[in-house]
């Protein structure tokens, strides 16, 4: 029986990375990766609820904001970090904000899936 446990989980090569890549996902959210909060707060008026921006943030490699127009017309920004890199698990300063990237904008700005407009 080990033997056969061994065969099945180690005979092929163990891959080392994850079919995730961090840039693909940051530009499908509309990243811009020299934005400041001032430029995002240009590039961002006058546009409709909803709509964002992804950008640098300031917690290292890992650490990002999302800049976007909420429900009452104003520019917020927020932090998010990358926890998980192999998977593509991503958080909100908010412990509750927790999973792909698309879903933690959605609760960050508190709108659904299909409200996000990436600029």
């Amino acid at each position: 029986m080990t033997m056969l446990f061994r065969d099945r989980f180690f005979s092929s090569p163990v891959q080392s990375s994850s079919s995730f890549n961090k840039d693909a996902e940051l530009k499908k959210h509309a990243w811009h990766s020299h934005a400041t909060l001032l430029d995002a707060e240009k590039i961002l008026s006058g546009k409709p609820s909803y709509t964002y921006i992804t950008r640098p943030g300031d917690a290292g490699e890992r650490g990002f904001a999302i800049s976007f127009v909420n429900r009452d017309g104003n520019i917020a920004h927020l932090p998010f970090y990358l926890i998980c890199p192999k998977n593509g698990i991503w958080r909100n300063c908010f412990i509750c904000h927790v999973g792909r990237l698309e879903k933690v904008i959605s609760d960050m700005m508190g709108c659904d899936l299909h409200e996000r407009l990436p600029l």
